[in-house]
C-alpha cells in the first residue's frame, strides 16, 4: 500500500512537471517581418506584401481586408501564399478593382496562445498610362533669374519627378541642394537660370521626367528663356525653401528672386 502511494505521488509529480514544461515553452506570436505602411505598384508589374511571425506553436498567418474579414484568393488577381506573402498579380486595365487595388490590408498572426495584428498597409495600384510634359517659362528682367517649370499631367503628378534638364544639344543639369553657378535645378524640379543676358535666350531647354513605378521617361518639347523689358521696381519673391547640411535645427535657407516675370508655355 505504501509503495503504491509513493508510486502515485512520483508519477503525478512527473506529469505536472511535463505539463508545466510544455506550457512554459509556449509563446504567443511575434512579428519577424511586419509589413510596411504603404505599397505602390503598376498594373504591369504587380506587387507583393511580406509578413512573417514566430511563436510556439508556429502561428498561422492571415490577411484581413478593410472590413475585418479574412482575405481570400481571387483567380488571376490576388493570391495568399503559405509563407504569409500577399501577392497582387499584374492585371489588365479593365480588371482594376478598387476593393483590391486601392484599399487597406492588415496581417494577422495567431496561435493557441494569442494573436497579433499588424499596422495598416495602404495599397495603391496605378494603371500604366502615358503622360505629357511641358515647360512653362517665367521670364525675368536682364540680370535677374529666369525660372523654367516642368508641368506634368495632374493625374500622375505625384508619381513623376524631374530627373534633369537638358540644355541642347546635350548639356545635362541635375537637381541639387547647392547652387551650380549659372544654373540650378531645385529639388522641386524648377530650373533657375541666373543673371540672364540676351544671349541666354538662344539655347533651348528640355525637361526630363521619370515615373517612379513604371520607370517610364518622358521629355518635354524644347523651350527658351525669355527676357522681359519691364524694368519696374518689384519686391523679391521666395520660390523655394530648403535646408542645407550646415543649417541648425529649425533653420532654413531660402531662394529669393527678383522679377517681374512673364509666363510662356
Amino acid at each position: 500500500m505504501l509503495c503504491q502511494l509513493i508510486y502515485n505521488i512520483i508519477t503525478t509529480g512527473f506529469y505536472f512537471v511535463i505539463v508545466l514544461a510544455f506550457e512554459s515553452s509556449q509563446r504567443g506570436p511575434n512579428f519577424i517581418m511586419e509589413p510596411s505602411t504603404r505599397i505602390e505598384f503598376s498594373n504591369s508589374s504587380g506587387g507583393w506584401i511580406d509578413c512573417s511571425a514566430s511563436g510556439n506553436p508556429p502561428p498561422t498567418l492571415d490577411w484581413l481586408a478593410v472590413d475585418g474579414n479574412t482575405v481570400a484568393d481571387v483567380p488571376g488577381i490576388r493570391r495568399v501564399l503559405r509563407n504569409g506573402t500577399l501577392v497582387l498579380l499584374p492585371f489588365p486595365a479593365d480588371a482594376y478593382r478598387q476593393d483590391i487595388h486601392s484599399t487597406v490590408y492588415k496581417c494577422m498572426a495567431s496561435n493557441s496562445v494569442g494573436r497579433i495584428i499588424s499596422r495598416e498597409v495602404h495599397v495603391r495600384a496605378v494603371v500604366t498610362q502615358g503622360y505629357k510634359v511641358s515647360v512653362e517659362v517665367l521670364a525675368a528682367t536682364r540680370g535677374c533669374t529666369a525660372i523654367l517649370q516642368c508641368i506634368v499631367d495632374r493625374s500622375v503628378r505625384d508619381l513623376v519627378r524631374v530627373v534633369s534638364w537638358v540644355q541642347e544639344p546635350g548639356f545635362y543639369i541635375y537637381p541639387s541642394l547647392q547652387g551650380d553657378g549659372k544654373f540650378h535645378v531645385l529639388t522641386s524640379g524648377e530650373l533657375l537660370v541666373h543673371n540672364i543676358e540676351y544671349n541666354d535666350q538662344f539655347p533651348s531647354y528640355r525637361c526630363r521626367t521619370r515615373h517612379k513605378l513604371t520607370r517610364q521617361v518622358e521629355v518635354s518639347s524644347p523651350a527658351n528663356v525669355r527676357i522681359s523689358e519691364n524694368r519696374g521696381m518689384v519686391s523679391p519673391v521666395i520660390i523655394d525653401r530648403h535646408c542645407h547640411s550646415t543649417c541648425g535645427p529649425g533653420r532654413r535657407s531660402s531662394t529669393a528672386l527678383c522679377g517681374p516675370w512673364m509666363s510662356f508655355s
